[in-house]
């Protein structure tokens, strides 16, 4: 997945990875991935965040790895939008 261009081969290939097997860790984890995409892509950033989220909540199996990809998120948009932190 690091070699893809852009969020629709990103989605594409994710997807091929986590279609084999639903119980699958590592596919499950691409599903995540695959959904992000998709809706990164139509724009809906607010979902994809929270996919986001929950991917690192789901891959590390804790709340906190969530709290703090929000946070990132939070930081990485306050950065851009030049707000005090």
């Amino acid at each position: 997945m690091l070699g893809c261009s852009d969020l629709v081969e990103l989605k594409k290939v994710a997807r091929a990875i986590s279609e084999p097997c639903k119980t699958d860790s590592l596919a499950n984890i691409a599903g995540y991935v695959a959904d992000a995409a998709t809706f990164a892509n139509l724009g809906d950033v607010g979902t994809a965040a929270f996919i986001v989220a929950e991917l690192a909540r789901v891959s590390t199996g804790t709340i906190e790895a969530s709290a703090s990809e929000r946070a990132w998120q939070g930081r990485w948009i306050a950065e851009r939008l030049k707000l005090p932190l």
